[in-house]
C-alpha cells in the first residue's frame, strides 16, 4: 500500500521538523510495515513508509535522480514501467533500483509533467526540487491512490491520510461543519473538500505545483469515450476478452504472492477465473520463493468459528454445554454461543 508525508515551508518554521515528519510518518505506519525513509532541508521534509512488493531490498524511498536535483516518494504501482525504463535508459538516464517508482522521477526529468500521460497505473507521487524549493505533487487518472494537502501561511503539507497531516502544528483540527450535511446524506464528499476545514483532496486526474508559496492545480486527465457503432457484438467480446487478458498479466507482475479481493457479480469474479498461463514473468529481481502465486481460485475455507453456516445452523462444539432457554445440547462451533443455538429455539426465534 505505501503511504508518504512531507510539506514545504517558506517561512520560519517554530517546530522541530525531525520530530514532526517522524510523527506524521508514524501515523500511517500501517500503510507501510517493511520500511520507512526520511529526506529534510531547510524548508522540505519528506517522510515514506513502505510495503514492499517489487524490488524488495533495493528500492527503498525517498529516490533521487544521478545529480540529487529531484527527490521523490511515490505510493502505487507502475505496470508499463519496464517499457518506460528501456525507453529513459536510451535516452542516458541511469537507474539505481529495479523498483517502478524509479521510472516517475527520471520520466519527470526527462519530459516534465507529461510523464503523467505515459504512465499506466495506479498512484500518487511529490517530487521535490531542492534548487528551486518546488513541490510536484500528482494523483492518478481515476483517484485510485489518495493525496490530501492544506496550504496557509506559505506553507503547504500533504500526506496520503488526514491523520498524518493533522500531527503536523499548522495543519487546525476544526470541523468543515458546512460540509457536515452532505457527508451525512452520502457518507462522502464527492468533490475536493473533506470534513476537515482547509484540508483538500487532490482530485483525480490533477496535479499541484507548489512555487513561490503559492499552489497551482490543473488536470492532466480527462475520460473520453468513442463508442464504434459498427462493432458487432461478437468483436466486442473478444476485444474485452483480450483486454481483460492484457490487465490481469499488467497487474500480476510482482516479487511478492499476488491475490484478488472480490465483491460480487461478474466483474469482479472474472479475473481470479482467468488461467494463470495469462501472467506475466515476475520482475527481474523475483526469486522463486517470492514468485508470483496462480491466480487462480481457492477452495473457500471453512467459516470462522463463531459464525453461521451457509445453512444457518449451528455445528456442535462439544457434547457437555446446553442450550440456556431449554437445556438440549448445543449444535454450535462457536466460542461465544448465540442466544438461542438449539433447533428447537431456533424456530422459536431464529438467529438475526
Amino acid at each position: 500500500m505505501c503511504g508518504f508525508v512531507g510539506w514545504v515551508d517558506e517561512g520560519a518554521a517554530g517546530y522541530d521538523a525531525a520530530t514532526t515528519i517522524r510523527r506524521m510518518a508514524d501515523a500511517i505506519a500501517h500503510r507501510g510495515p517493511d520500511s520507512e525513509g526520511f529526506y529534510a532541508d531547510e524548508r522540505c521534509a519528506l517522510g515514506f513508509r513502505r510495503l514492499a512488493i517489487i524490488d524488495l531490498a533495493g528500492a527503498n524511498q525517498p529516490l533521487f535522480n544521478e545529480d540529487a536535483s529531484l527527490v521523490l516518494v511515490f505510493n502505487g504501482e507502475v505496470y508499463n514501467y519496464r517499457t518506460l525504463r528501456r525507453e529513459l535508459i536510451a535516452h542516458g538516464h541511469a537507474f539505481a533500483t529495479e523498483g517502478d517508482a524509479e521510472v516517475v522521477l527520471h520520466g519527470f526529468e526527462q519530459w516534465g509533467e507529461a510523464v503523467l500521460d505515459r504512465l499506466r497505473g495506479m498512484f500518487a507521487f511529490a517530487l521535490y526540487r531542492p534548487a528551486k524549493g518546488e513541490l510536484f505533487l500528482a494523483r492518478d487518472a481515476f483517484g485510485i491512490k489518495p493525496l490530501y494537502w492544506h496550504a496557509e501561511g506559505g506553507a503547504v503539507v500533504f500526506g496520503s491520510e488526514i491523520k498524518a497531516l493533522l500531527a503536523h502544528p499548522r495543519v487546525p483540527r476544526q470541523l468543515n461543519e458546512r460540509r457536515l450535511g452532505h457527508w451525512l446524506c452520502m457518507e462522502y464528499l464527492p468533490d475536493e473538500e473533506t470534513l476537515f476545514r482547509g484540508v483538500r483532496k487532490l482530485p483525480a486526474g490533477h496535479w499541484l505545483r507548489w512555487r513561490d508559496g503559492h499552489a497551482e492545480v490543473r488536470r492532466w486527465f480527462a475520460p473520453r469515450f468513442a463508442p464504434d457503432p459498427s462493432l458487432r457484438p461478437e468483436a466486442a467480446a473478444e476485444a474485452i476478452e483480450a483486454a481483460v487478458r492484457e490487465s490481469v498479466a499488467a497487474h500480476a507482475v510482482a516479487d511478492v504472492e499476488v491475490g484478488c479481493f472480490l465483491s460480487a457479480g461478474i466483474p469482479a469474479s472474472s479475473p481470479p477465473k482467468r488461467p494463470a498461463s495469462w501472467r506475466r514473468a515476475p520482475s527481474p529481481s523475483a526469486t522463486a520463493r517470492s514468485a508470483t502465486r496462480s491466480l487462480a481460485p481457492r477452495r473457500p475455507s471453512p467459516r470462522r468459528r463463531g459464525c453461521p453456516t451457509e445453512r444457518g445452523t449451528w455445528a456442535p462444539r462439544s457434547s457437555s454445554p446446553r442450550c440456556p432457554p431449554c437445556s438440549t445440547p448445543w449444535t454450535s462451533l462457536c466460542p461465544t454461543p448465540p442466544p438461542y443455538p438449539c433447533t428447537t429455539c431456533a424456530a422459536r426465534r431464529p438467529n438475526r
